[in-house]
């Protein structure tokens, strides 16, 4: 298999040495690395120079015409690649030296397979340990990786996306469905949910890359909550608008599904979506009013929806008090 790590860069002087370091110490070189900068304003573009005079494998570097912010550059990238697995790149991690050789043996034993992804170690600034990785930050237990081990990884997603764009890898012949990336979506959590509805997904337990936490980040692990921090947070962000816009993403997603040859007889996954989308709206409808909070949580814990598309009770006494 040929292998491409599709890397996007911006103003990313401060951390690129080090990632680019930690791939070219891979037991398994890749292929090709593409990169493609969205108008850098320091010397970015240099460092990739400066390495690719010295690397064993070909580097291409694209430097965009105009901005295009990370989920377009993040498909320029995709699309620019040749290899027949796509590894996904941020420009300020480290990655383990055996992640490809780990993945490749994945996707070489499971033909069926089409997505894998692993957990990754939280670090700071100078890539010091924060004590957790990326899964116990964001509560993927040993509970929901069994789903996973069974085939239910798109139920697992329904609930919550538990994946970051670095840590994941996909067969090239699936671009046609993920292309153009969800407008309404984050990136990673599009091509993660799209995907495990179309194919086998696969764990890589082992933490494979380090996910470094700074304070130019585009996107972060962030820290660990608790119940009590989770429903501040909740409080300051989760709103009525929230729950629409969440369910407009899943109404892309079922669109999308819909027009994808391979879907059109899934009429499970469709159904699934649907109900998705109708929790969303009803969480929506009882922030709007709160007189319909105390019926609409108790209908939707009746019908078993919170269990099946959010975290159960622990979501629905959030929602009668936020």
């Amino acid at each position: 298999m040929r292998l491409t790590i599709a890397m996007t860069t911006c103003n990313g002087s401060r951390f690129l040495q080090q990632q680019l370091e930690s791939l070219a110490t891979q037991i398994r070189h890749p292929d090709e690395l593409v990169i493609c900068d969205d108008r850098s304003t320091d010397d970015t573009a240099q460092i990739v120079q400066r390495f690719a005079n010295t690397a064993t494998f070909p580097i291409r570097l694209y430097v965009n015409d105009q901005t295009l912010g990370v989920r377009l550059n993040f498909e320029k990238a995709i699309e620019l690649s040749t290899g027949d697995i796509i590894f996904l790149c941020d420009q300020d991690d480290i990655w383990d030296d055996s992640k490809l050789a780990r993945f490749e043996q994945v996707f070489a034993d499971a033909p069926a397979v089409g997505l894998a992804f692993c957990d990754a170690t939280v670090v700071d600034e100078t890539a010091t340990p924060l004590g957790y990785t990326f899964w116990q930050r964001l509560g993927f237990n040993e509970t929901q990786q069994a789903e996973f081990d069974h085939g239910h990884a798109f139920d697992v997603f329904l609930r919550h996306c538990f994946v970051a764009g670095a840590t994941l890898a996909f067969r090239s012949a699936l671009r046609p469905v993920l292309l153009p990336l969800g407008e309404k979506w984050l990136y990673d959590a599009w091509i993660a949910t799209v995907l495990s509805a179309m194919t086998e997904t696969r764990l890589v337990r082992q933490p494979m890359n380090q996910y470094r936490q700074h304070t130019t980040q585009t996107m972060g692990g962030g820290r660990r909550m608790g119940f009590w921090q989770t429903y501040l947070d909740a409080r300051r962000k989760v709103d009525a608008a929230f729950f629409t816009a969440r369910a407009a993403e899943f109404e892309e997603l079922r669109n999308r599904l819909l027009g994808a040859a391979a879907m059109r007889s899934d009429n499970r996954i469709i159904r699934r979506i649907g109900s998705k989308i109708a929790l969303c709206l009803a969480r929506a409808k009882m922030r709007q009013n709160p007189w319909l909070r105390w019926p609409l949580v108790a209908s939707q814990l009746l019908a078993g929806q919170y269990h099946q598309y959010a975290h159960g009770w622990r979501t629905a006494v959030l929602d009668l008090f936020v």
